[in-house]
C-alpha cells in the first residue's frame, strides 16, 4: 500500500503524542514500515529540531499577543478615567459623581493591572472583569 509519507511525517512532528504505532494504524501500514521510513529519513531528530524551534518562538508569540491585551486594557482604563471626568465636569452619564468616582477608580484600576504597574512582574493570567454597562460606557 501506498502512503503519503510526507504527511505521516507532518503528523509525527505537529503532535508529540503520535507515535510510530499510531502512524502505522492511521495510515494502515506494518510499524516495521514506519520505523524504517521514519530512520531513512531521520524523523526522532526532526522532531527534536522542530520543537525547539517552536519553543523558541513561543516567548515572542506570546509576549506579542500578552502586549496587545495590555494596551488594549491600558486603552479601556484611560477612556474609563475620561469619562469619569467628563461625567464629574459636565455632568454627564454616569449620574451621580459616586458613580463617576467609580469609573475613575476603575479605570485606573485597569490601567494598573494592564500596565503591570500594581504587581513586580506583569502576570499574564491578571483579568480585568468590568460589568456590561461599564464596558459599553468606556467605547
Amino acid at each position: 500500500m501506498k502512503i503519503n509519507w510526507s504527511q505521516a511525517l507532518v503528523d509525527y512532528l505537529t503532535d508529540e503524542t503520535v507515535t510510530y504505532d499510531s502512524i502505522a494504524l492511521k495510515y494502515g501500514v506494518s510499524k516495521r514500515a514506519v520505523v524504517t521510513h521514519a530512520k531513512q529519513d531521520n524523523w526522532q531528530e526532526l522532531r527534536i529540531q522542530t520543537s525547539l524551534k517552536v519553543h523558541q518562538k513561543l516567548p515572542e508569540i506570546v509576549g506579542t499577543n500578552l502586549a496587545e491585551i495590555a494596551s488594549k486594557q491600558a486603552d479601556i482604563g484611560q477612556k474609563l478615567v475620561q469619562k469619569g471626568l467628563e461625567a464629574i465636569t459636565r455632568g454627564s452619564t454616569p449620574k451621580t459623581p459616586q458613580d463617576a468616582r467609580l469609573f475613575i477608580q476603575t479605570g485606573i484600576e485597569v490601567q494598573r493591572k494592564a500596565l503591570g504597574l500594581d504587581e513586580q512582574k506583569f502576570k499574564p493570567t491578571t483579568i480585568i472583569v468590568m460589568s456590561k454597562e461599564v464596558q459599553e460606557w468606556a467605547v
